[in-house]
């Protein structure tokens, strides 16, 4: 693999440790490691969730510009295309 990688773990993670998400990430020459230290598996569904959203975004925005299009792409418009709306309303 040889394209930018963004490989990200939570930090209380039960199923893939942060130790074990850093190991897989060192095998990619591309790789970006990013750890939430807060979150577990279901990062996107648990508080701060719209920290991890933004991140993301702004990752792909830095690595792969071309491939966003010039739309809105915020945390609120990617939990809405997942059916997160309750995360929404959580936060606000």
């Amino acid at each position: 693999v040889t394209c930018p990688v963004l490989v990200i773990a939570g930090g209380r993670d039960p199923v893939g440790s942060p130790a074990v998400v850093r190991r897989i990430a060192a095998k990619y020459r591309a790789a970006e490691y990013r750890e939430f230290p807060d979150n577990a598996h279901w990062m996107i569904g648990e508080p701060g969730w719209r920290e991890i959203a933004e991140f993301v975004v702004a990752w792909l925005a830095r690595t792969a510009p071309d491939t966003l299009e010039p739309r809105k792409y915020t945390a609120e418009a990617s939990a809405r295309r997942i059916g997160h709306s309750s995360a929404i309303q959580r936060q606000h």
